[in-house]
């Protein structure tokens, strides 16, 4: 793959990472301090975006039909990460 597609797809990948990280981070401070809907995915992953990956990888193996629902775009990152499912 030429360099210019790897740095593409490495900020695409970024970008949706922190995204995600952004809108799931938002969701348990609003649970949090708010008395919000509590998040399905464990919360202690809004504490950073290597946290929130780790937790995301979780949810993608247990409850991959609600992830994959929840979070399309983390969903597809992860088919190519970990090989696509079926």
């Amino acid at each position: 793959m030429p360099a210019a597609a790897v740095g593409a797809a490495r900020r695409a990948w970024l970008e949706t990472m922190q995204r995600e990280f952004e809108a799931f981070r938002e969701k348990a401070i609003v649970a949090e301090r708010f008395g919000g809907a509590q998040t399905w995915l464990d919360p202690y992953g809004a504490s950073g975006v290597d946290e929130f990956f780790a937790v995301a990888c979780e949810a993608y193996f247990v409850a991959p039909e609600r992830f994959r629902e929840e979070h399309a775009a983390l969903a597809q990152l992860f088919d190519g990460f970990f090989g696509a499912r079926s």
